[in-house]
C-alpha cells in the first residue's frame, strides 16, 4: 500500500508537469517521512510539493503556509526519497514498461550501462527530459564497446574501423 502512495505522488508530479498546470502547492498530510539523514521516522508530517519538488516537511501540527490546491491523506502510509538503479540494462528497444516498472517500485534515477543496437539512450533520456516519455531521471555513460557491436556511433569490429576511443568521443559529444 506504501508504494501506492509513491506511485500516485509521482504520477501527480508527472500529470502536472506534463499537463503544465500550475498547481499553487501539493500537500500529502499524515504522512510517516523515512529521511536517508539519520536512522528515525517521522510521524505525522505534512510535505508541501510545488513545480515537481519537495520544497518543506514539517509536522502535521503546523499551520499551513502554503496556498494548497491538492492534499493527499497519507494516514498509514510512508514516504521516502527517491531511489536510485545504478546498474540498468534496457530488456528492449521500448523503454515504456520497463520506465514504469522501475517508477512502480520507487526508482527515481536510473543509470543505463550499456547501449546494445537499436537502442538510442540520448534520444530516451531526451525524451524523458520534455516530458514525451515517462521515466525517471536517466543518465547513460557508452554506448557498447564489444568486438562485433555496431551503432550510430560506427562499427567496432577489432579491424580499425572504429576505436572504441573514437566511439566514446561520439558519445559524449552527443550529451
Amino acid at each position: 500500500m506504501e508504494k501506492w502512495l509513491f506511485i500516485l505522488v509521482m504520477l501527480l508530479i508527472g500529470i502536472q508537469n506534463m499537463a503544465g498546470q500550475n498547481f499553487d502547492a501539493i500537500s500529502i498530510e499524515n504522512v510517516n517521512v523515512i529521511p536517508m539523514t539519520e536512522e528515525v521516522v517521522l510521524d505525522k508530517q505534512r510535505v508541501i510539493i510545488t513545480d515537481g519538488k519537495i520544497v518543506k516537511v514539517e509536522p502535521t501540527s503546523n499551520p499551513i503556509q502554503y496556498h494548497v490546491s491538492l492534499t493527499i491523506d497519507g494516514t498509514g502510509k510512508y514516504l521516502i526519497p527517491g531511489l536510485s538503479e545504478m546498474h540498468y540494462h534496457l530488456r528492449n528497444n521500448d523503454p515504456r514498461n520497463d520506465f514504469k516498472l522501475l517508477i512502480a517500485n520507487g526508482i527515481t534515477t536510473a543509470r543505463n550501462m550499456a547501449e546494445r543496437d537499436g537502442q538510442d539512450h540520448i534520444a530516451i533520456r531526451n525524451k524523458i527530459s520534455v516530458g514525451d516519455l515517462l521515466g525517471p531521471n536517466y543518465y547513460t555513460n557508452r554506448p557498447l564497446s564489444t568486438s562485433g557491436s555496431s551503432s550510430k556511433f560506427g562499427a567496432s569490429n577489432g579491424r580499425g574501423q572504429v576505436s572504441h576511443r573514437q566511439r566514446l568521443r561520439l558519445f559524449k559529444n552527443c550529451g
